[in-house]
C-alpha cells in the first residue's frame, strides 16, 4: 500500500521518487547512447558492404563486356580454323608442325581466373567450362594428327568440332550480353 501523503502535490512526487525518476532517465540516456554507438559502429560497416556490392557490379560489367567480345573472338576464329581444315583436307597434304599452329584455338583467359568467374551465374559458367573443355579436346587432337589430316572419319569429326566450338562461343557471346547483375547475384 502506497501511503497517499507522499504525492498529495506534484513537487511532493517529485521529492519523494526523485532517485527512482534519476535512475529511469539514466536507463533511457544509456539506451539512446548504446542506439548512437550502434549506428554509428555500423554505418562504416553499411558503406563497406555498398561499396563491396558496387565493386562487384564493375566486375560483372567487365566481364561481360570482355567476355563478349572474346567470344566473338573465338567464334571468328573457329571459323577461319574450319576453313583452314578444309583447305588441309582438300589439298590432301601432310599437317607439319609449321601449318599446324594455323588449326589451334585459345580460350579467354579471363575463363581461368576463378575470382572472376565466381560472378558467373551457375548455368552460364557451366556453358564456359563445356566451352573450354571443347577447345582443350581440339587442340589436343590438332597436337596428334599426322598425315594428310587422318581418316574419313577423324576429318569429319574435326570439322563437326570446330564448326560446334563456333556456334557454342557465339551463344555464349549472346548469353554473357544478356546477364544483368541482379541484387540477388549481390552479396549483403
Amino acid at each position: 500500500m502506497i501511503p497517499t501523503d507522499l504525492c498529495s502535490s506534484v513537487d511532493a512526487c517529485l521529492y519523494n521518487y526523485q532517485t527512482a525518476f534519476s535512475g529511469l532517465l539514466a536507463v533511457l540516456a544509456a539506451a539512446a547512447t548504446a542506439y548512437l554507438v550502434w549506428r554509428g559502429a555500423s554505418a562504416p560497416i553499411a558503406e563497406a558492404h555498398r561499396q563491396e556490392a558496387r565493386r562487384e557490379k564493375r566486375q560483372r560489367q567487365f566481364i561481360v563486356l570482355i567476355l563478349r567480345n572474346d567470344f566473338e573472338v573465338l567464334a571468328n576464329r573457329a571459323r577461319s580454323v574450319h576453313g583452314s581444315i578444309r583447305t588441309q583436307i582438300a589439298a590432301d597434304k601432310a599437317v607439319t608442325d609449321d601449318n599446324r599452329h594455323r588449326f589451334y584455338l585459345t580460350v579467354p583467359e579471363l575463363i581461368n581466373d576463378w575470382d572472376f568467374m565466381a560472378l558467373v551465374p551457375r548455368e552460364l559458367f557451366a556453358n564456359i567450362q563445356e566451352l573450354r573443355r571443347r577447345v582443350l579436346d581440339h587442340n589436343y587432337h590438332m597436337s596428334i594428327v599426322g598425315g594428310p589430316f587422318g581418316g574419313e572419319e577423324f576429318r569429319q569429326y574435326i570439322l563437326n568440332e570446330t564448326a560446334a566450338i563456333g556456334a557454342l562461343a557465339r551463344r555464349l557471346s549472346s548469353e554473357i550480353g544478356e546477364v544483368e547483375t541482379p541484387e540477388s547475384q549481390t552479396r549483403e
